[in-house]
């Protein structure tokens, strides 16, 4: 019956996210300055087979694979999925990978990322994403996979991220050029 019973609702009082394809490096480095991270594992593994394709490895090589929670105003807006080769990754510690961006770090041992190969899709929330972003399991969430690299096209980052729709968005500016449409990234 109409007015009965409980409706949740998105809470409109925190911000939302927002990245940009325009210039994508320097949103990332203000995204980890203006927001809280929470490690939540992290472990030396070897590279599976489609971690060692993206970063150019040896199928087994070892890469540092973390697991983080960003929020925003103590509200959580994305599970980030990190995998680095274990060389680069031996330049910090667990306390700073908590407390450091990771772009910072990365430029901290000389790998600065210059260039990302970015894929956004959607895909369902599992069971221990859901739970951390504080949602349904089943819920929808943008799925972003990145490979960061340095100067010379040395992968040093693969990340993916699980981002809750109503807390995190894309911008992206698209000129029309010669009687087609591109993006001006």
């Amino acid at each position: 019956h109409r007015g009965r019973g409980t409706v949740v609702t998105f809470n409109a009082t925190i911000p939302a996210v927002k990245g940009s394809f325009d210039n994508l490096i320097e949103s990332l480095r203000l995204m980890g300055l203006e927001t809280e991270v929470e490690l939540l594992d992290l472990a030396t593994v070897p590279a599976s087979p489609d971690v060692a394709d993206s970063l150019d490895l040896e199928l087994g090589a070892p890469v540092q694979r973390a697991v983080r929670l960003r929020k925003l105003s103590g509200e959580p807006f994305s599970y980030l999925i990190t995998h680095v080769p274990a060389d680069i990754a031996a330049g910090w510690t667990e306390q700073e990978l908590g407390s450091i961006p990771l772009l910072t770090l990365l430029e901290r041992v000389g790998a600065t990322a210059i260039e990302a190969d970015q894929t956004i899709g959607a895909c369902a929330a599992e069971t221990p994403i859901a739970q951390a972003l504080r949602i349904s399991p089943g819920s929808p969430l943008l799925e972003i996979q990145r490979v960061m690299r340095m100067r010379g096209g040395r992968p040093v980052q693969l990340i993916q991220g699980y981002y809750r729709p109503e807390r995190f968005q894309y911008q992206m500016k698209m000129v029309r050029r010669r009687g087609g449409w591109g993006s001006t990234s």
